[in-house]
């Protein structure tokens, strides 16, 4: 999965003075771009530096990973004019960006004639608090693929028995997120050479069958689920009759990296 898409509109107008393009961003975000009811835009501090560091001469990627401000989406905007053409322009050629409600941060930096201005959407991993509740949305959305049936690949599967969570499984594949996370690096095997029926052992479980289903960069149960689905191979993992129970785990592998990795550890007992 990916993340971190940024495109860039670039605006250079006419010599003047630049008196409260700030101002002119939000108003045009709640009002002047047609589509009212929208939330106002958030100034954010880590992401003004970033446009510092943007408006330095760094590329964008470079000028976000030194500010600290991790993102979704960015769309950057750089204007020179007076008040009125920065006005002129950002409606004939920015509303598209301010009408869009995902973004949902912004920053301005301006220097001399210039400013430099940022639209973001923050990127939001999931607190490690809330992992229960996550492990059971995905749980819900695995049995309701399993319940219904459906295509992996080339392959049409039919429905299967629903999971039930195990915590021994979900204990496995939280070791396993965290040392993808710490390494950044996406990985079906350990960094020591284990495999996830090794890691399940491991951890307590004594298998008849283990399966695993691996992912970097989704937020949501959703958005892992659905990525899950898309991959044949993973697909035919979550649609396994084989399998009886399922832990799943994840860890954000912090600024910089490729974002949140996820484990989804398949597992039956011997005793079953």
């Amino acid at each position: 999965m990916t993340r971190h898409l940024i495109p860039a509109l670039l605006l250079c107008l006419g010599a003047g003075a630049v008196a409260s393009t700030a101002d002119s961003v939000g108003q045009l975000r709640q009002s002047g771009c047609g589509r009212t009811g929208l939330p106002p835009l958030r100034a954010d501090r880590a992401l003004a530096r970033a446009a510092g560091f943007w408006s330095q001469g760094q590329t964008l990627d470079e000028a976000l990973r030194r500010a600290g401000y991790r993102a979704d989406a960015v769309q950057a905007l750089r204007l020179e004019g007076s008040e009125q053409q920065v006005l002129a322009q950002l409606r004939a050629r920015a509303c598209s960006h301010l009408r869009d409600a995902s973004l949902q941060d912004y920053a301005v930096f301006q220097r001399d004639r210039r400013s430099w201005i940022l639209l973001a959407r923050p990127y939001r991993p999931p607190d490690a608090a809330d992992s229960a509740t996550v492990a059971a949305e995905v749980l819900q959305l695995t049995n309701r693929e399993r319940a219904r049936g459906r295509r992996c690949g080339d392959r049409t599967m039919a429905p299967v028995s629903a999971l039930r969570l195990s915590p021994v499984l979900a204990t496995s594949a939280g070791a396993h997120a965290r040392e993808m996370a710490r390494l950044d690096h996406l990985e079906h095997r350990g960094a020591d050479g284990s495999t996830a029926a090794d890691r399940a052992r491991a951890a307590g479980y004594r298998p008849r069958l283990v399966g695993e289903n691996i992912a970097v960069g989704a937020e949501t149960a959703d958005e892992v689920v659905q990525g899950w689905l898309d991959s044949p191979g993973h697909c035919l993992n979550l649609m396994n009759a084989g399998f009886a129970e399922m832990g799943l785990a994840y860890a954000d592998g912090g600024a910089g990296s490729g974002g949140v990795y996820w484990v989804q550890l398949f597992g039956t007992p011997l005793e079953r």
